[in-house]
């Protein structure tokens, strides 16, 4: 059977946007795969025998404005040894203080001897490159409300959070 063709650019021309959103939709994702590792560790050092600072810090990365960025942390013990390299390295003093250093261990982002509120260390944590996943799609799935990839990633992830 012969299909006409300017039948068949309307064809193609009917699912060009559709093949659009789903290109812009992979781009997004495959840029953002990197950001599925963490951008950055935080790094706490309580004194022996404490753990307000380490405490106090998963107080407020539970918090409503921060529980959905997904820190990694490590917790330390002042003199326990374990932590030596890191103050060597970054020349930190031997007190209670936590650290945030890049995925590669080589910049410290941000660092405090208090617990920090919420609010400014959410942005401590954004100029680190932490993100809302879900937050992104739905800017996207307001510029792009038929994509279906999104969709799925993001009721995916609100299933994970529920």
């Amino acid at each position: 059977m012969k299909v006409p063709l300017p039948a068949l650019s309307l064809v193609f021309l009917g699912t060009s946007p559709l093949l659009s959103q789903t290109a812009q939709l992979r781009v997004q994702i495959d840029r953002d795969a990197d950001l599925l590792e963490a951008p950055a560790t935080l790094y706490v050092f309580d004194t022996k025998g404490t753990r307000a600072l380490t405490d106090g810090l998963t107080k407020v990365l539970q918090g409503e404005e921060l529980r959905f960025f997904e820190v990694p942390r490590r917790t330390y013990t002042l003199g326990s040894g374990a932590e030596k390299e890191l103050f060597s390295k970054f020349h930190f003093l031997s007190k209670p203080q936590w650290a945030l250093i890049d995925r590669r261990g080589s910049t410290v982002l941000a660092q405090g001897d208090q617990v920090p509120d919420a609010q400014s260390f959410a942005g401590q944590l954004q100029q680190a490159g932490f993100r809302d996943r879900v937050k992104d799609l739905r800017t996207y799935l307001k510029e792009f409300p038929r994509s279906l990839e999104a969709r799925e990633q993001l009721i995916k992830l609100l299933r994970q959070r529920g």
